[in-house]
């Protein structure tokens, strides 16, 4: 018996060639974006009462001389006036940082 010959098979042409492309390819369209998470609106907090003073209260009767100074240094600068809170509070316990901070605030 005589072999068969399979018939030879063509190049795809040019429109089947694009045709098979655009099919397997992903689509030009964007993906949708996913929608912004808003932040829930922030609620004060109710006022409590303070906390204990951490720092002992220092009489100005025992002032060091250190202590004095620095009094004297806030008082004198352009803050005008001492006031036992805050900082200048926290200075009294270490009046060597206390004289730095106020040349630091002092400084124009």
């Amino acid at each position: 018996m005589p072999a068969k010959s399979m018939p030879a098979k063509s190049a795809p042409t040019k429109s089947e060639s694009s045709m098979s492309k655009s099919n397997t390819s992903k689509s030009s369209k964007p993906k949708p974006r996913a929608k912004p998470v808003r932040a829930k609106p922030v609620r004060a907090k109710p006022v409590r009462a303070m906390a204990p003073i951490r720092l002992p209260l220092i009489p100005q009767e025992r002032f060091t001389p250190e202590q004095q100074a620095l009094v004297a240094a806030i008082s004198s600068g352009p803050r005008g006036q001492f006031k036992m809170s805050g900082p200048f509070y926290c200075y009294l316990h270490a009046p060597g940082f206390g004289e730095l901070a106020q040349k630091l605030g002092g400084h124009p």
